[in-house]
């Protein structure tokens, strides 16, 4: 009994907790390590809502207008499917073909990058060659097709009409945003571009013995843009362009589908805004809403801070009677929540080295767990 009683004194007194009783110093210097580690990794670490378990997802749309949802999925979908379905990678793919469009949403494996991976769909389908020439080229996107955006901006001014608001929005909000690292894509609402509405009376098309075919072919000359050559003398070298385009109802009204008829004899010209499809009101004025949709596997803060700072150099930029401004983000929720953990997190220490003051009434013992404790959560996030 007594030697075995010596042997684990003896083996005890091997142990980590011996070793720090007998060299304090060193025992110091490797806490305060750990400490250091640990701030480190705090101003290191990623912080998001959720862990990094994204797939990488592409989404491609297509319009085709007017088509019907079987056309489109026969000579819209299945061809793109089937080129993305020889893309290497591709874990899942899933599409929808409604009136006018589809929406393809390809997944690919895990260990995927985005970028890389909508580079091999972009190759892919622009070697397609079978798709209907009244198609729009494919759209592709690094982000799911159903995705909700993460922030949402307005854009409403005192003096533009909802067709300029339209047009500057295009021109220097719109591919400014997009330009952020970690957008995907962006959805605008309330948007109403310019459009020519030409309103046939079947009544004098009749009676002129022309048709809708005919009206047609004169209309198509209405945005006749094309190069024309050059002309050179000693001195100078001038380009020639061919411009037909008509900028105005009078313009459009004066084309001549034949030697004794005009458009405006047959029809009335308008020009107005599109039809109103979605609507945008913040503080009483109409204006536009633009939806930022971030990249798949992206980080949601960086990117809330990067759209912030890009918002505050366009109001500089823009015109005084353009306002700009943040409606919804979901980044004040996530770094709400990660306050909350922390706060949490400091409020738990607390009360832990409480309750031990009150059951062993010894500041030296409670001493200890208020600065291990702390010392945990560092080595805690130096290892994460």
């Amino acid at each position: 009994m007594e030697s075995g009683s010596r042997f684990s004194l003896r083996h005890a007194g091997s142990g980590i907790a011996a070793l720090s009783v007998r060299r304090p110093v060193l025992t110091i210097v490797v806490n305060l390590l750990i400490v250091i580690a640990g701030i480190a990794a705090l101003l290191a670490i990623e912080v998001r809502e959720l862990p990094n378990i994204d797939r990488p997802v592409v989404s491609v749309r297509t319009a085709y207008s007017g088509a019907t949802p079987e056309t489109i999925d026969k000579e819209v979908t299945a061809i793109i499917e089937g080129a993305i379905a020889r893309t290497p990678g591709v874990a899942a793919i899933s599409s929808r073909s409604s009136a006018g469009s589809s929406r393809i949403t390809v997944e690919f494996s895990p260990d995927t990058d985005i970028n890389v991976a909508a580079a091999d769909l972009r190759d892919a389908i622009g070697n397609l060659r079978d798709l209907p020439d009244e198609a729009d080229p494919p759209t592709i996107v690094k982000a799911d097709a159903d995705a909700d955006p993460i922030m949402r901006v307005a854009v409403t001014s005192t003096d533009f009409t909802i067709q300029d608001l339209t047009a500057l929005a295009d021109e220097r909000i719109v591919d400014r945003l997009a330009a952020v690292e970690g957008i995907a894509d962006i959805h605008i609402f309330g948007d109403r571009d310019p459009l020519v509405q030409i309103i046939i009376d079947p009544d004098r098309l009749a009676a002129r013995r022309l048709s809708i075919a005919d009206l047609n072919a004169a209309l198509s000359s209405v945005t006749l843009d094309a190069p024309a050559g050059s002309m050179s003398d000693a001195n100078r070298t001038l380009l020639v362009r061919a411009d037909a385009s008509a900028r105005s109802e009078a313009e459009i009204g004066n084309i001549q589908i034949n030697p004794s008829t005009r458009v405006s004899d047959v029809a009335d010209v308008v020009f107005g805004p599109a039809d109103r499809t979605t609507a945008l009101r913040i503080n009483g004025r109409t204006g536009l809403g633009l939806g930022l949709v971030r990249q798949a596997g992206s980080n949601t803060l960086k990117i809330a801070a990067r759209v912030r700072d890009v918002v505050a150099e366009l109001n500089e930029a823009l015109p005084d009677h353009i306002d700009l401004r943040i409606t919804s983000d979901d980044a004040i929720f996530i770094n709400g929540a990660i306050r909350e953990v922390a706060a949490t997190l400091a409020i738990a220490t607390l009360i832990v080295v409480a309750i031990i003051f009150v059951f062993l009434r010894s500041a030296l013992i409670t001493l200890i767990p208020a600065i291990t404790v702390p010392i945990s959560l560092a080595g805690t996030l130096a290892a994460m």
